[in-house]
């Protein structure tokens, strides 16, 4: 089931893009209003638990993009690669059109517990894991919102960007798609920044 909040962000979408993209627009506005066996397709995405909320400035965003992508996102720009802040605070857009990574993105950091945006934790059956979640008090999640290349493409972006912005305390990560939580801890973060597309979780 699509997260409210990425749903709020497609709205968001629409705005950001103003109305010279016709076709753009319109694909914000079908999701928005897809009946609900069209809106449960596959979402890419990763979510990170966290103990701790760390701060992003846009600024710290487009940094934090550009030491990913050298020369990407700095200096700012309003073409090609950028990104602008949504109206809540943590969030983010993220317009790429680099090869092999192009898409929208929406950089969410928030916070407050991700139990309170989903129900993922109903199916982790590992007590441990379940109380390690149950101490997480905030997520960042990093979600492709308009598809422009293939999902292993957005997941390498995603998963490279995550591995540069997931605070140091990151503990777990979850599936949104599958609602599965393995835990996050060096090993998977040297594999995001590898770019070696965690595609799901075991």
């Amino acid at each position: 089931m699509i997260r409210p909040i990425v749903i709020f962000a497609y709205s968001l979408f629409a705005v950001a893009i103003g109305p010279g993209n016709l076709l753009l627009r319109a694909d914000a506005q079908s999701l928005s209003q897809a009946s609900p066996a069209a809106a449960k397709h596959k979402m890419v995405s990763w979510v990170v638990l966290t103990g701790g909320y760390v701060d992003l400035s846009l600024d710290e965003v487009r940094q934090k993009l550009d030491e990913v992508y050298p020369g990407q996102f700095l200096p700012p720009r309003q073409k090609g690669n950028f990104v602008i802040a949504g109206p809540a605070r943590g969030q983010f857009m993220i317009f790429s059109i680099i090869p092999g990574a192009a898409g929208i993105f929406l950089l969410n950091n928030i916070p407050g517990p991700y139990t309170d945006f989903s129900d993922f934790a109903g199916a982790i059956s590992d007590p441990s894991i379940r109380s390690g979640v149950a101490k997480q008090c905030c997520w960042l999640s990093v979600d492709l919102i308009h598809r422009t290349t293939t999902d292993e493409e957005a997941y390498r972006f995603i998963e490279q960007v995550l591995a540069r912005v997931a605070p140091a305390d990151a503990a777990f990560l979850v599936d949104p798609d599958k609602g599965a939580t393995i835990a996050f801890g060096d090993k998977v973060r040297s594999r995001f920044a590898k770019g070696e597309l965690v595609l799901s979780s075991p």
